[in-house]
């Protein structure tokens, strides 16, 4: 104790001694309170980015100017997919991250779109998950820009149903997609489905690596799902339509008859998923199709065929940027978590040990004697 009594008496007769030695206790507080309590509230989902991802695919589907009755006889299109995520600053709260999904599908061989899709998700900010997703289809809105206005118009929390001038719109709560939460476990998620409007389970598959970054494998699989399409694709048939829909006159249903029809959607998708950020890497594999089927009343079968099928891959360059984007979110995560507390912890403890050393050896030994 006299030791520790004469070293402090030796401090305080230096001011810098004693200036180093209060600055190196509240560093070490302060990396403390930076693991603690600063970087788990650092911890969100963010409201300033803009990924570009592209893919290659085929696209199999019926002639945009079929008319029901026709043959469904599919055509066969090499396209390339790109998709667009970037936040909508102006819509996110301290709550909620907006993010805007645009995805346009473009000949292969033309560059000609043929097919484009624009999404809104509203991501709860600590949890990833996406609380709100809406479809911005012309025959549901004339504005996007408006609508989203008026959502967020009255208050910042976002509510779960909301009146426009255009009808009662119903968002969907959704699970997990533009990302997976933090600290990704291996266990399974719900992952939503924007052709179904619901969620289906990613189940965890395996924990591997890409391009240096270690990630999990998850698979969402679903089958012969019901699915609504638009009112061009006919609900009922004569027995007269159906063999000229399946170019097949020797169907087991006679001309005068009245079949139902359905729809289904059967796809795959995989997804590489960064843990600590829950980054999703990449998605390795995604393949999707509808099927008509054809019943009568009594539920028995008639015929049934796949009317769209359409699968997709990243592009190399896609592979090399979405690695790069995952080791820089993961790096993210442990300089918050791991080195900037680790930091400050040692610069507080090199800075307590000059303060409490360096300049007052002499005066402590005077002291002993």
């Amino acid at each position: 104790m006299g030791r520790v009594a004469s070293r402090w008496k030796g401090i305080k007769k230096s001011k810098a001694n004693l200036v180093l030695v209060i600055a190196g206790i509240s560093i070490i507080l302060l990396s403390i309170a930076w693991r603690l309590l600063i970087a788990p509230a650092l911890k969100v989902v963010a409201t300033d980015f803009d990924l570009i991802y592209f893919y290659e695919g085929n696209l199999s589907r019926l002639p945009q100017t079929y008319t029901p009755g026709e043959s469904l006889e599919t055509k066969s299109l090499p396209c390339i997919v790109e998709r667009r995520l970037f936040s909508r600053l102006e819509l996110s709260s301290p709550k909620y991250s907006a993010v805007e999904e645009d995805i346009k599908i473009k000949n292969r061989s033309t560059g000609e779109e043929f097919a484009k899709a624009e999404r809104v998700f509203f991501l709860d900010r600590r949890t990833c998950e996406t609380v709100l997703a809406w479809t911005s289809r012309k025959d549901e809105a004339e504005n996007v820009n408006e609508y989203l206005r008026k959502l967020t118009k009255s208050k910042k929390n976002i509510p779960f149903r909301i009146k426009t001038e255009w009808g009662e719109e119903k968002p969907f709560k959704t699970g997990y997609y533009i990302q997976f939460p933090f600290d990704t476990r291996k266990k399974d998620y719900p992952f939503w489905n924007p052709t179904r409007k619901c969620a289906h389970q990613a189940k965890f598959t395996r924990k591997t690596s890409i391009g240096g970054l270690e990630v999990y494998e998850f698979r969402v699989e679903y089958q012969n799902e019901p699915i609504t399409l638009p009112t061009i694709y006919p609900r009922t048939a004569s027995g007269t339509e159906l063999k000229a829909m399946f170019s097949n006159p020797d169907l087991d249903v006679s001309n005068s008859e009245t079949v139902d029809i359905s729809y289904t959607l059967t796809g795959i998708t995989e997804l590489l998923v960064e843990p600590k950020s829950g980054t999703i890497v990449t998605i390795p594999k995604s393949s999707e199709s509808i099927s008509l089927t054809a019943k009568r009343k009594d539920g028995i079968l008639v015929a049934s065929k796949t009317i769209s099928e359409f699968e997709y891959s990243p592009s190399r360059g896609t592979l090399d940027y979405a690695c790069s984007f995952g080791k820089d979110e993961k790096a993210k995560i442990k300089l918050q978590f791991s080195y900037l507390p680790l930091g400050l912890a040692c610069l507080g403890i090199i800075s307590l040990l000059v303060g409490s050393f360096a300049g007052i050896e002499t005066s402590s030994k005077q002291v002993e004697h």
